[in-house]
């Protein structure tokens, strides 16, 4: 078995005449490593590593035919299409050749050659960013399988290729009006499975064409994307056409995933509306710039597996679910996304509700535990999320705002982006008895935090406050109570002058950052009560000194400084911080020294000092005038 299976990397080879597997790594392969591989006629694996940019250079010797060469793998190696020719003639001997992996090499273009592989199985030229165009002749290829051509910068298919009936992957399908790469070629494709995304769809000529496509029977595919181009054309003409042929491309019953993008027309088809029938598999759906609907699909709701569902730049869609409509005195029986678990909503301009249904019903979205909002402003109420657990709003109205009040699971809330509110609204937090996790980001005209706004959150243990431009201090007071509270983040603040001396309450604090809030002054009384805090963060601040509240911290492990552009000396206290085991100053062009104290800290490990100019001489190892104060710490890096 040794003599079967080889690695050559550094090493001059021997007798390679038995070597069925072989491996090359050579960045410049010499030329006798190549000459020694005419002798391998059992070869039956060649994978080459690293670079093969000098096999071009010099040519492959005459003569080498890897006549029973099953497999080639040059795989993210330096391959162009200068070294192709040259590789050609190997690869074009290899008349068994089964599979041949190009996946992320620079080649612009496969050689026609590649098409005389009649046992070539598996083609893979995923990530070939310059690969422009596939050999003309494809088609060829009949025993092909699997090719593998996503990241790759084709702008059309080559012609015939629904005469590769064994064809089992195929990453997309780019569909043009010339005749033999329009999209009935898919149609004998039967054997497609995985994933398939088809693109140009604006350019099927009608309804019948689409069918021929014949994407119900491919039994074995499990994702769909259907994607139309950027098209211009604002007819009721087009806008009927186009929903004729999605109405025509309808996926197998086994479909896991679907995606349709940028899709023209005003309504969908009606193949979603058989309430879960046929599609029993399908688990996750997304809308891309479905800008002409109204409505999402009638009976989508139902489908058993739905689980995920994202709608993104449709700019007509008013309602989620459109099917919990009142009449009379009663509601549609059954109706709402009963297996939804994620919804994910970004600009979405026209959305007014999550349903339509206006009596605040709490069972259409049952099993709904994440949702993220964006880019809906006249969305005004949550109130239907009876089990939602994860919450994430970007660029909200004051009234969905309150009705997040009402929403007593949530474990973990994000809102974003809102230049508008000056002040939450009272009581915003108080039914939250469950939140662990609360993110307050980009409320530029905060101008304030209510006092009692975090009282009764003992279980929250995560607070992040960030690019709050206008926020200054916190009140008195505003931090107690949170006892569980085991993270803090502040961060672009930009006016923020003071923090609350209820910090000092935070007894369970672990882990502290601020950062970018340069018009910080000082620090709260009572920071000593922070037995806990082992990670400390302070970046960006205008401060001359460290505040001295910070050196009664017994359990401090890891502490960052950084940005402090007028900070001349560490101070002596640094010291007293035994707990530490790493320590990094960053950016700090005019500290001159370490403390001397720094000896004192007998469990750091690891010190790193990065453009602090005036100490780069001082920490200079064995010469440097500050070397002696760190030269204990087993990890140092100054730069």
């Amino acid at each position: 078995m040794e003599d079967e299976c080889r690695v050559i990397e550094n090493d001059r080879p021997v007798n390679l005449s038995r070597v069925r597997h072989l491996t090359l790594s050579y960045s410049d392969p010499p030329f006798d490593i190549l000459s020694a591989l005419c002798k391998a006629e059992s070869l039956r694996t060649l994978k080459l590593l690293s670079s093969v940019k000098e096999i071009g250079a010099r040519k492959f010797p005459h003569g080498l035919h890897f006549r029973s060469l099953r497999a080639f793998d040059a795989g993210w190696t330096k391959l162009t299409s200068i070294e192709l020719p040259s590789l050609s003639s190997l690869i074009v001997s290899s008349k068994h050749l089964r599979y041949l992996n190009l996946l992320g090499t620079k080649i612009k273009f496969l050689p026609e050659s590649t098409c005389s592989l009649q046992s070539l199985q598996t083609l893979d030229v995923t990530g070939c960013h310059k690969l422009k165009k596939l050999p003309k002749h494809m088609s060829r290829i009949r025993s092909l399988r699997h090719l593998y051509i996503e990241g790759c910068l084709l702008n059309h298919m080559p012609p015939s290729i629904g005469k590769l009936s064994c064809l089992r992957s195929l990453s997309f399908f780019i569909v043009d009006r010339r005749r033999g790469r329009d999209i009935d070629e898919l149609g004998s494709l039967l054997n497609l499975g995985g994933s398939l995304r088809i693109e140009h769809l604006e350019k099927v000529k009608s309804p019948t064409e689409a069918k021929k496509a014949n994407l119900a029977g491919k039994m074995n595919l499990k994702r769909l994307t259907l994607e139309w181009g950027l098209n211009i054309d604002s007819t009721e003409s087009y806008k009927e056409k186009t929903a004729q042929v999605l109405e025509a491309l309808e996926p197998p019953p086994g479909l896991e995933f679907l995606r349709i993008d940028n899709f023209r027309g005003m309504r969908f088809p009606r193949w979603f509306s058989n309430n879960g029938a046929i599609f029993q598999n399908l688990d996750s759906i997304e809308f891309f710039d479905c800008k002409n609907c109204s409505e999402l699909p009638t009976g989508m709701g139902k489908l058993p597996s739905l689980t995920c569902l994202g709608m993104y730049r449709m700019d007509c869609l008013r309602y989620v679910d459109n099917e919990s409509e009142s009449f009379g005195t009663g509601e549609l029986e059954g109706a709402g996304y009963l297996q939804l678990q994620k919804l994910r909503i970004s600009c979405l301009p026209s959305l007014e509700r999550l349903s339509r249904s206006r009596m605040e019903r709490r069972d259409i979205f049952p099993r709904l535990s994440s949702l993220h909002i964006e880019g809906c402003p006249k969305l005004t109420s949550l109130h239907c999320l009876q089990s939602i657990r994860e919450l994430s709003i970007k660029g909200c109205s004051e009234t969905a705002l309150e009705s997040v009040s009402n929403l007593h699971t949530l474990t973990s809330l994000e809102i974003w982006n809102n230049d508008d509110l000056a002040s939450f609204p009272d009581g915003f937090l108080h039914n939250l008895t469950a939140l662990k996790s609360l993110t307050i980001s980009g409320f530029t005209k905060l101008q304030y935090l209510q006092s009692d706004m975090f009282v009764g959150r003992t279980a929250l243990e995560k607070l992040s406050i960030s690019s709050c431009y206008t926020l200054e201090c916190f009140s008195t007071g505003i931090f107690q109570g949170l006892i569980s509270l085991k993270e803090i983040r502040i961060e672009n603040c930009r006016k923020l002058k003071s923090l609350s001396d209820s910090f000092g309450d935070l007894s369970a604090l672990e882990s502290m950052e601020m950062r970018l809030c340069e018009e910080l002054e000082t620090f709260p009384n009572g920071l000593n009560n922070l037995s806990s805090l082992q990670h400390l963060i302070l970046k960006g601040s205008w401060m001359a000194d460290l505040p001295e509240n910070l050196q009664h911290l017994p359990a401090l492990k890891h502490m960052l400084i950084s940005g402090f552009p007028y900070l001349e000396k560490l101070p002596d206290w640094l010291g007293d911080l035994t707990s530490l085991s790493s320590l990094y100053i960053m950016f700090c062009p005019n500290l001159e020294y370490l403390p001397t104290s720094i000896q004192r800290l007998t469990n750091l490990q690891s010190l790193d000092i990065t453009n602090c100019f005036k100490l780069v001489e001082r920490c200079k190892k064995g010469i440097g005038e500050d070397w002696h104060k760190i030269a204990h710490v087993p990890r140092i890096n100054v730069r």
